[in-house]
């Protein structure tokens, strides 16, 4: 991270989630999610979906995009895909998970892969869905994750 002047500064390693939400006078905050998936169409229903619920929602069409906004936007959570271009869902984890930056963002791995639930929950990921998921059961964990009530299922 970079001040007003270009001198690098570190940026903590956690602050409290409450900072990392948006939100306007009068309303709750909103939870950031970055959703990350090669497949267009599961981007757009993940995403239309968690906004619908009130989200501030970013997405990400591989790995290396995912790191790139998750420095940038620091979300509450990441809901990461597994076997995408470039740098994968694996990879982007372990480098997330690397960075004092990053580290502490809870990650949801949704895919197709079969038998994976157990190697993703290894690899730094804090819940496990297969595809294809309801966008129910995912704002549902999303909720568990972020601690979040259940007052009609939705922040709006």
């Amino acid at each position: 991270m970079v001040d007003r002047d270009g001198r690098r500064v570190a940026r903590a390693a956690s602050r409290p989630r409450e900072f990392r939400r948006s939100g306007s006078k009068g309303r709750p905050p909103k939870p950031v999610v970055l959703v990350v998936d090669d497949d267009a169409d599961a981007r757009t229903i993940y995403a239309m979906s968690l906004r619908a619920k009130g989200c501030d929602v970013f997405t990400a069409k591989d790995g290396r995009e995912a790191l790139e906004k998750a420095n940038a936007l620091w979300p509450d959570v990441i809901v990461m895909d597994l076997a995408m271009p470039h740098i994968d869902g694996w990879e982007a984890i372990r480098r997330l998970n690397e960075s004092s930056w990053t580290r502490e963002i809870p990650v949801v791995a949704v895919s197709a892969v079969p038998y994976s639930r157990q190697t993703a929950l290894a690899a730094g990921c804090d819940a496990y869905l297969t595809k294809p998921c309801d966008p129910q059961v995912l704002w549902t964990q999303i909720r568990t994750l972020l601690g979040l009530p259940d007052s009609g299922s939705d922040l709006q």
